[in-house]
């Protein structure tokens, strides 16, 4: 297996349009329909974007969909809340 080098995707480098449910029963990728055109670069669209976590649907070369839910750290102030009694 080839291997690649990992990068960070700026928000400057994605477009958020529209808004998308993910489904939480669906846990494996979406795989192509046979219409679909073969991508020439893979691309990352961030598909639902809340304060506690992001909903990115990457696509392969090959047309392949799979969605990844990014979640956030909790702030400094955020976790000095919890603990508050």
């Amino acid at each position: 297996m080839e291997k690649t080098a990992g990068h960070v995707i700026k928000s400057n480098d994605v477009k958020l349009e529209g808004r998308f449910r993910l489904d939480a029963g669906q846990a494996a990728p979406r795989r192509a329909s046979a219409g679909n055109v073969t991508l020439a670069q893979p691309q990352v669209l961030v598909v639902e974007n809340q304060p506690e976590f992001a909903v990115m649907e990457v696509t392969c070369r090959c047309g392949e969909k799979t969605h990844i839910r990014c979640e956030y750290l909790a702030t400094k102030n955020e976790g000095e809340n919890d603990h508050a009694s």
